[in-house]
C-alpha cells in the first residue's frame, strides 16, 4: 500500500492475496549528518522505499509478535489472526475482502490483542451458526446479505474461516470478541466469495468447529 492507504501502482493483486502492508513511502528518522545521502543506513533508516522489500518485513514483524505471544500457533492460526485483524480501508467500500486489498491493511495492535486472547482463553471448541442468504441455508449470491455466528467462551475472540477447497483460497470474517454469553455475530455480503463451493468453520486459534458447506446459486 502507499502513503494514502491505496494499493501501490506496482503491486500485484488477485483473489489469492491475504493482506496489504505499507510498501511505498518515506521513512523519516533523525539524521545526524544533514549533508548525508537521502538513504542513511548508518543512522536508522531514512529515505524513500518501494516494493515488497519494504512491505514484507512489516508483515513478518507482526507475525513474529503474534508467534512470541501465542507460541503454539500454526500457519493457519497466524493467517487467521493477520487476515481477521486487518484494517478495512476506505477503498474497500465496506467490503470485508477485495481482490485488490485482500482483507485490508495489516494491524499490529489488533493482531497482538487477539493473539493474547487466544493464548489465554480456555480452548473451548467454537460452535458455528448457520449461514445462508434470504433464499435458503447453505447458499449465497454475490451482493446478497448474509449472517453468520459462533458461540465461544465468554469474552473471547472468534472468526469464521471460509476456504475454497478447489483453489485453497481463504476468507476470514473480522475477529470479534464474544459477549458475556460468548455469542459473536457478523453481517456480510456474498461478494466476499468467488462462485462455487466453500467450506466454513467457526475458528478460535487452533480450535475449529465442524465444517459447514456453502454453495453459490
Amino acid at each position: 500500500s502507499d502513503v494514502n492507504d491505496k494499493r501501490a501502482s506496482f503491486s500485484s493483486y488477485g483473489p489469492n492475496i491475504d493482506v496489504v502492508a505499507p510498501g511505498a513511502g518515506t521513512i523519516i528518522a533523525p539524521v545526524v549528518d544533514p549533508t548525508a545521502p537521502t538513504i542513511n543506513f548508518t543512522n536508522a533508516y531514512y529515505g524513500t522505499f518501494y516494493g515488497t522489500s519494504y512491505a514484507s518485513p512489516i508483515a513478518a514483524g507482526i507475525v513474529a509478535l503474534v508467534k512470541s505471544i501465542y507460541p503454539i500457533s500454526t500457519v493457519d492460526d497466524i493467517t487467521g489472526v493477520m487476515d481477521g485483524t486487518a484494517t478495512n480501508l476506505s477503498s474497500m467500500n465496506g467490503r470485508i475482502y477485495t481482490p485488490e486489498y485482500g482483507h485490508g491493511l495489516v494491524n499490529a495492535n489488533a493482531a497482538v490483542i487477539v493473539a493474547t486472547s487466544l493464548q489465554n482463553d480456555t480452548k473451548t471448541k467454537p460452535k458455528f451458526g448457520q449461514t445462508g442468504d434470504h433464499r435458503s441455508e447453505h447458499s449465497f449470491t454475490p451482493g446478497e446479505g448474509m449472517s453468520s455466528g459462533c458461540k465461544v467462551a465468554p469474552d473471547t475472540y472468534c472468526t469464521v474461516r471460509a476456504k475454497k477447497p478447489t483453489k485453497g483460497h481463504d476468507r476470514y470474517l473480522p475477529y470479534k470478541k464474544g459477549d458475556a454469553n460468548g455469542q459473536v455475530g457478523w453481517q456480510w455480503t456474498g461478494d466476499m466469495l468467488e462462485s462455487g463451493e466453500w467450506s466454513l468453520q467457526a475458528t478460535q486459534g487452533d480450535q475449529k468447529s465442524n465444517s459447514y458447506m456453502l454453495f453459490a446459486k
